[in-house]
């Protein structure tokens, strides 16, 4: 039942701050608290916004079969993962790379880009194009399995389609043992 409160400050004494930075919330913030810094409130997020916004978005992104993603720090705003974009990095998703292999990457890289960001602030950045807005639901246990199954099927039908071919394809020391055969057999 206390958990159904999220936040259970006085909104009227909150303190003093420049800025807050939230990564990895999974719930809406309240516009008080988003907007009590001096600059607000900035969002690391893992994805490359206004794609996948929401819970999930590296999970989204290997679901759907991306090649590529990457970090967004965006101002936030009393909607989810709509705020104007301040920066943005993209990445490669590795064929065989996991959610939490890649998630391990994208914490690196949204940690890098906030120093960056941090050094010399812009909190203007530019709007989001809703047309191009996706969203990612919240995954569950079972769920979360499906992306590294699928992968672990995936890289299994690249093993068997390079077999395939390589069954296909002459072996250059078959073909001398087979020209020598012959010229032993022609005296």
């Amino acid at each position: 039942e206390k958990n159904k409160k999220p936040y259970a400050h006085d909104y009227d004494n909150l303190p003093s701050l420049d800025i807050s930075v939230v990564v990895a919330y999974g719930k809406i913030i309240p516009e008080k608290i988003l907007n009590a810094p001096e600059h607000g409130s900035v969002n690391i997020h893992y994805s490359l916004l206004p794609k996948y916004r929401g819970a999930s978005p590296v999970e989204s992104a290997i679901l759907s079969g991306e090649t590529e993603t990457g970090v967004t720090i965006q101002k936030m705003v009393y909607k989810l993962d709509a705020g104007s974009i301040l920066a943005q990095e993209k990445t490669d998703i590795k064929p065989d790379e996991s959610a939490p292999e890649l998630r391990k990457r994208l914490t690196k890289i949204g940690g890098d880009m906030l120093v960056k960001f941090l050094e010399n602030p812009n909190f203007e950045g530019a709007g989001q194009d809703e047309s191009l807005a996706t969203y990612s639901k919240k995954i569950n246990n079972q769920q979360q399995k499906k992306p590294q199954m699928q992968q672990n099927q995936q890289r299994q039908n690249m093993n068997n389609n390079q077999n395939r071919n390589n069954q296909n394809k002459p072996n250059p020391n078959q073909n001398k043992q087979n020209n020598q055969q012959k010229q032993n057999n022609n005296p």
